[in-house]
């Protein structure tokens, strides 16, 4: 497991191939549920998309992210900013130095 960058734990929802929108390929992504502060002393729920590079496809990460649908788990990911038509955003990538953890509870 990394000791380094950051981790995203939360409810597992699986793995999807998505066409790429600008038409060239595809990309490789992890879905995972995240329980956040909604400011009223409660929580909501936020999904975010974590891109798996082909060295993890290759390595079984996909079916291993499908095995764990709906289990609590630990992803270690970076992140890359970008802009595009002037609109700011952020991509997560899941991290080579490590692998998709259950967490007991």
């Amino acid at each position: 497991m990394s000791s380094h960058g950051f981790f995203i734990k939360g409810k597992m929802l699986g793995s999807r191939q998505r066409n790429n929108p600008k038409g060239q390929g595809y990309y490789n992504e992890i879905g995972i549920d995240v329980d956040m502060q909604n400011g009223f002393g409660g929580t909501k729920q936020e999904s975010f998309i974590i891109r798996v590079p082909n060295s993890l496809v290759d390595a079984g990460v996909m079916n291993q992210a499908n095995a764990l649908i709906g289990k609590l788990v630990q992803i270690p990911v970076y992140v890359k900013c970008w802009i595009s038509n002037g609109k700011p955003g952020l991509t997560y990538y899941m991290s080579l130095n490590g692998g998709i953890t259950e967490i007991k509870s």
